[in-house]
């Protein structure tokens, strides 16, 4: 009787718990046998969980267009398989590189919820995976898509990017990633990383994208960006922002909130409001070689970082109108008009989405827009330098702010500031402020770029300006 009542109890448990072992056979799309399927005019309809599974196993001509017309709940990638948890992308490194993603995936605007990847610890190369949903890309376009929730955990050999590992000749536009990315490196390596949207991106458009994922990570990470891990060849990354945290268990130079290295590549317009936890992590870029950046700030007191880069710039890199700015300042849209950006169709600001800094309306169609009237604007008064560039002699910041609670930061081209001060007189209608080119420790500073940001405490107004030293 016993043994009868054990195995009644077994097959109840069975019953109970089979749903979770029950996986989502592959199914190809509804218009799959369309003669025109998979054109541009006629997309392959991907709108359920299996869809998105047929359309990650081989053979499928990843050379067509694919539109994706729901949200899908990826939750069961978390239990799919034994040892390759969630690889609903293209698992397989070797055969991502032999037969990449070359076509359109076009996410109509939808998301991709819940998506786990974990490579156990996948122990060499031949074992490794793409912890991603593209694995890797070659002449693509991947647009209009969410990925939300993600949970990545990679401790082995493989390779992960929320939404792609590898790039190449590839447009990403209007896409945004979320959630948890773990990753960590057996032993002393040159090449892993990670990114929050991209783990590697070369001659590759990054354009109207977001990456809100926590990042961590652990011993031997070569490198990590907030929103890209590496750029390189050309690359572009413009109209994008990254909103999330990373840390890592070693210092290193490679970690930026946007993009951990960059060479020979473009960011133009746009912004990090992150935290970190260890000593090197700077506010865009860890590393930087040959690559201009424009336009593009960070929130210094959310962050705590005053670095724009880690390392020293070379000649060829360009630094334009970036740097660290204040809570308040990040949240007014006249701060990002002043310097070209597009509030008419690109950005936005509502004081109740975002926590009050800009989004972009291409991803977040659904949120009212506050029309740019509606919107606070503080005046930017005038002020400027004189002698601009300086040579051998001191340096005069002049405003129409009234002298009082004026501060001034002055930041050298990596971001850093080198020197703080209230000292301000008044002569007449202006406040004028002169600095002998000393930092905060009396050194004679070196030759090259400067910013200036003068505030107003008592009524948060702000005025920037560059200035050049030359010898």
């Amino acid at each position: 009787m016993k043994t009868i009542k054990t195995l009644f109890i077994l097959v109840i448990l069975f019953i109970a718990f089979c749903p979770l072992f029950t996986q989502t056979q592959p199914e190809p799309p509804s218009n799959f046998d369309e003669p025109n399927a998979g054109t541009e005019e006629n997309p392959y309809l991907i709108s359920t969980f299996a869809n998105l599974k047929w359309l990650t196993i081989p053979p499928i001509n990843w050379s067509k267009h694919f539109l994706q017309t729901e949200d899908i709940d990826a939750s069961e990638t978390a239990i799919s398989y034994q040892h390759r948890i969630g690889t609903i992308g293209l698992p397989d490194r070797e055969i991502s590189m032999e037969a990449p993603f070359a076509g359109v995936y076009d996410g109509g605007n939808n998301a991709i919820l819940n998506l786990y990847n974990n490579d156990n610890g996948a122990q060499w190369f031949g074992d490794a995976r793409q912890l991603t949903l593209f694995g890797f890309t070659r002449g693509a376009t991947i647009k209009n898509l969410k990925l939300e929730n993600i949970n990545y955990i990679a401790t082995g050999f493989s390779s992960v990017g929320g939404l792609i590992t590898e790039s190449v000749n590839t447009n990403v536009i209007n896409c945004s990633v979320s959630g948890n990315i773990l990753r960590s490196v057996p032993f002393i390596v040159g090449s892993f990383g990670a990114g929050g949207l991209i783990q590697s991106a070369v001659n590759t458009l990054v354009e109207n994208c977001s990456s809100s994922v926590s990042l961590v990570g652990l011993s031997n990470v070569s490198y990590l960006g907030g929103l890209v891990g590496v750029i390189r060849e050309e690359s572009v990354i413009k109209n994008s922002f990254f909103y999330g945290s990373i840390n890592r268990e070693q210092e290193h130079l490679g970690s930026g909130g946007l993009v951990g290295s960059a060479w020979e590549s473009t960011i133009e317009n746009c912004y990090v409001i992150g935290v970190s936890e260890f000593e090197n992590f700077t506010a865009i870029i860890g590393s930087i070689s040959n690559t201009t950046i424009k336009n593009t700030f960070w929130d210094y007191e959310s962050t705590g970082v005053q670095l724009l880069f880690n390392t020293d710039i070379n000649e060829d890199s360009v630094i334009i109108n970036s740097f660290g700015l204040t809570t308040t300042e990040m949240k007014q849209a006249s701060t990002y008009i002043d310097y070209g950006w597009d509030f008419d169709t690109i950005w936005a600001i509502n004081s109740s989405f975002n926590d009050g800094y800009p989004f972009l309306r291409s991803l977040y169609p659904e949120v009212p827009h506050v029309n740019e009237r509606d919107i606070t604007i503080i005046p930017l008064n005038y002020s400027f330098v004189y002698p601009n560039p300086v040579k051998d002699s001191d340096v005069s910041f002049k405003t129409n702010l009234r002298n009082q609670s004026l501060q001034i930061n002055i930041y050298n081209i990596r971001g850093q500031l080198v020197k703080k001060s209230d000292d301000f007189q008044t002569r007449g209608e202006e406040t004028v402020f002169v600095w002998n080119r000393r930092d905060m420790n009396n050194q004679e500073v070196a030759s090259g770029v400067y910013f200036y940001r003068i505030f107003e405490t008592s009524n948060n107004v702000t005025q920037h300006g560059k200035f050049l030293i030359i010898k």
